[in-house]
């Protein structure tokens, strides 16, 4: 760990040669407007760091941003303990779209949304219904594209009907309305984008504060990129004085498209900006046999490079045959072969596609599988409470403390009629979490009375403002709560969503395919296909986005790597699995 702060660049640049490869230092020091693909394991976040900060130390102002504001984070801590370097306030670090909130939105919002002084963000869902026909929509449900029309991401209101028709027959009904609360001056934070592109595409001089603001964008993550963020980019990039530009990200991991995720719009980007284009493909966390499965999931023919200490383990990647009535046995099971293999149980995980297995593998329900999600939020706010805390947990503690109340919010928005006393109440119960929690038991009493105190304050009548948080024992809680509490678990395996984990390294990995029709239709022949696709030269399955998703669960595993499809399984897709560097066992 670097303790002496430095403000010199051949210092970092010193320290670079130490720490980064000769290819690494190639691709990521050297010259500027890059699009750099870096394979899973490739040391990114160390890579953008030293580049970070080497420029820093240059006299260049940064827009460093990430997919989250944690990657974005995980970057300038690199920068601050491998380099010595702490980025000043002149810089920027966060998501792309706070970059846009604070410079271009906050600022200047007004004067495309009509409104006269500077507009505020909506940060709860809209409690409005749109009649359109015989439907009621949430306007919220409803997304500007770059053009200006809509994209429908709630849930179809006839089973019949798709979701392209949804939008084609509300746009000018939820056009008035987005119209006329831009006119009021708030929005939502998914329409302050829209709005921020607005005012890029309409006032020059804004175009042109922003291009001399910074002097480089480092873009990590950039196949998660948004397309109004890229129509964002794409209005700066064109500016005569427009900042350098360096995209760095992986679209194999490209699995955000319900967010909005746009990876053939950041190529397109790319392209259109000239970027020049180069790959890291030398893999410092697999071994090279899981690089040689990896490959079949993408397009890209020739392996990564294993490098790493991992390189050269000996384990092939595993397929594993289960019983669809014996689902819970397996994280137990594939903990006991884990730690047969010298492996950490906390540093590995039994992974699914959706929240729904994922229960199963629990032995629990999708209900209990909330209330541990609502518990996770608590327990996360008492380790971050000192540094920063992401407001997606400190609505989930709000909304346990208004089920712990019996009261709803208003409509589907479910807002209390008086928002700042639930803020408060959330915030007394995050201020007065116990930091100890060495036992889970009594650290559930603790946090039971604090949500109980604040939920008789908001809802004196309630008698039993508790339940929601009572679970049958400490057991049943053991995995989901893996991650917060290791002490807990002793070591035991973590469960969940391969969404869950993307970015993460971990030493053993097993993906589970549903044995029924799963989240977004996905079966386990479906994987099997995918290997076929591949073996037999096809490509029918490259860029869906259930490819992408499961060739991010494979490239977690730096050991082992397995893949349970149960029984019943045809020999085909055990054969294809097995052509493609499989054994089965």
């Amino acid at each position: 760990m670097v303790t002496q702060r430095t403000n010199d660049a051949e210092e970092v640049l010193t320290r670079a040669q130490d720490l980064l490869s000769r290819v690494q230092l190639d691709v990521m020091l050297n010259g500027a407007n890059r699009l750099v693909t870096a394979c899973p394991g490739a040391g990114k976040t160390r890579s953008i760091a030293a580049r970070a900060a080497l420029l820093a130390t240059r006299g260049e102002r940064l827009a460093l941003t990430s997919y989250t504001n944690v990657g974005a984070q995980e970057i300038a801590s690199s920068i601050s303990s491998e380099f010595g370097y702490g980025l000043s306030e002149e810089h920027f670090v966060g998501t792309l779209h706070g970059l846009l909130l604070r410079f271009v939105f906050r600022n200047f919002g007004h004067l495309a949304m009509g409104c006269e002084e500077a507009p505020s963000l909506r940060t709860k869902r809209s409690a409005e219904r749109l009649a359109v026909g015989d439907w009621l929509l949430n306007p919220d449900d409803f997304l500007f594209t770059p053009t200006g029309r809509f994209v429908f991401r709630g849930r179809q209101p006839e089973r019949y009907v798709g979701k392209e028709d949804v939008a084609r027959a509300a746009h000018d009904v939820v056009m008035a309305a987005k119209l006329a609360e831009a006119a009021s001056g708030t929005c939502s934070t998914d329409d302050a984008l829209y709005w921020s592109l607005e005012v890029l595409q309409r006032f020059d001089e804004v175009v042109e504060a922003l291009a001399h603001r910074f002097t480089e964008l480092i873009i990590d993550e950039a196949q998660d990129t948004s397309a109004i963020q890229l129509a964002c980019l794409r209005v700066l990039i064109d500016h005569e004085d427009a900042p350098r530009v360096f995209l760095v990200g992986d679209f194999d991991q490209s699995i955000y498209s319900f967010q909005g995720a746009s990876p053939e719009g950041c190529i397109g980007l790319a392209e259109h900006a000239g970027l020049d284009k180069f790959r890291l493909n030398e893999n410092y966390r697999s071994s090279q046999l899981i690089c040689n499965v990896a490959v079949h999931l993408r397009e890209t023919r020739e392996p990564d490079v294993a490098r790493g200490p991992n390189k050269d383990f000996a384990l092939p990647p595993q397929v594993f045959v289960y019983d669809p009535d014996a689902v819970a046995e397996l994280p137990n099971a594939f903990e006991d072969d884990v730690v047969g293999h010298g492996l950490a149980g906390a540093e590995s995980a039994v992974l699914a596609r959706s929240n729904g297995l994922v229960a199963e593998l629990l032995g629990t329900t999708s209900r209990r599988l909330a209330a541990s999600g609502t518990i996770q939020a608590l327990l996360e706010v008492t380790i971050n409470r000192m540094s920063s805390l992401e407001l997606s947990r400190i609505r989930q503690i709000e909304d346990a403390i208004l089920d712990a109340a019996e009261m709803q919010r208003d409509d589907e928005n479910r807002a209390p009629s008086d928002p700042i006393a639930l803020r408060g109440s959330a915030m007394q119960v995050i201020e007065g979490l116990p930091g100890d929690v060495s036992s889970l038991g009594e650290w559930l009493d603790a946090a039971n009375g604090l949500i109980a105190s604040v939920a008789q304050a908001l809802n004196p009548g309630r008698t039993d403002p508790t339940a929601f948080l009572k679970w049958d024992s400490e057991q049943d809680l053991a995995a989901p709560l893996s991650r917060f509490l290791p002490k807990l678990r002793n070591g035991r395996i973590q469960v969940g969503t391969i969404h869950s984990v993307k970015g993460k390294s971990l030493q053993g990995v097993m993906l589970v395919a549903d044995h029924e029709e799963s989240y977004r239709g996905s079966e386990a022949d479906n994987w099997g296909d995918f290997f076929a696709a591949s073996v037999d030269g096809q490509n029918r399955h490259w860029g869906s986005e259930e490819l992408r998703v499961l060739y991010v669960g494979v490239t977690r595993a730096s050991h082992l790597l397995r893949i349970a499809v149960p029984a019943g399984t045809s020999d085909r897709t055990l054969r294809n699995f097995q052509s493609a560097g499989f054994v089965v066992i």
